[in-house]
């Protein structure tokens, strides 16, 4: 039946990319969000345009991956749509695609011209949304996609993939960023490693997977030690056990 209306009101040639007031979606912006296959599919068969953003500065592209519409996100690039063009922060559809774990969308938008290596406005690459995430699978799949994917770029911060993952305590991220030559001895503006930042939030696991005799005594934020932080922070037994077992041990080596 709706069908049948939109053909209805398209055969009286109506403006097909006018905009909405608040929002400034189009009706492809609206079929996109809704997942509407056969109107996106009327809609585009005559000619409306696909890479008009709307008051985010997002396109019909960047609301099929943010409402999880795979179809509709394919479909959109079968018909040429830029997949470089940016919206909030500049982030390209990349990064949203990494954001929401969709490794599905990684061969098709760089078939159609993605940049794994594009960064936003605060210097942050699809890498680093997938990492802060945790999606293993999309990291994974990115550095199958891009052999070489340089794993230890940084933001304007400093801070790189590893430095996400350890903040969110993602212990799988970490080890696969690890096992893809991520280096954790890097340092961000502040000093900080991303032990430090484990530490921090106390994710016990992360840290157990990044401790070492080379970064025990580093010195972070404030001069701070990983010893400083976990005592600082006043974590669970957990941690403090983790704190005797790696930084007191080290003391009689």
């Amino acid at each position: 039946m709706i069908v049948e209306f939109v053909e209805l009101v398209l055969a009286t040639r109506p403006d097909i990319n006018a905009k909405e007031k608040e929002a400034s979606n189009t009706p492809l912006h609206s079929a996109a969000s809704a997942g509407n296959t056969t109107v996106r599919k009327l809609l585009l068969d005559r000619g409306a345009s696909i890479d008009l953003p709307n008051v985010t500065n997002h396109t019909a592209l960047h609301l099929a991956v943010l409402e999880d519409h795979l179809e509709t996100a394919k479909l959109l690039l079968d018909h040429k749509f830029s997949p470089k063009k940016p919206a909030l922060f500049e982030s390209p559809v990349l990064h949203y695609a990494a954001n929401e774990g969709k490794s599905e969308l990684i061969a098709p938008l760089i078939e159609a011209g993605a940049d794994p290596e594009a960064r936003n406005s605060h210097g942050d690459r699809a890498l680093h949304f997938a990492a802060r995430k945790g999606h293993t699978d999309f990291v994974e799949q990115l550095f199958t996609a891009v052999p070489n994917l340089d794993p230890n770029s940084q933001d304007v911060d400093g801070k790189t993939a590893l430095h996400s993952a350890a903040i969110a305590g993602h212990l799988e991220a970490v080890r696969l960023l690890q096992d893809r030559g991520a280096q954790q001895e890097i340092p961000e503006s502040s000093k900080n490693l991303a032990i430090h930042y484990a530490a921090w939030d106390g994710h016990v696991e992360v840290i157990e997977q990044l401790v070492s005799d080379d970064n025990t005594n580093v010195r972070g934020y404030n001069g701070r030690t990983l010893l400083s932080i976990i005592a600082l922070r006043g974590h669970n037994n957990r941690t403090l056990w983790l704190l005797r077992k790696t930084c007191y041990a080290r003391v009689g080596r």
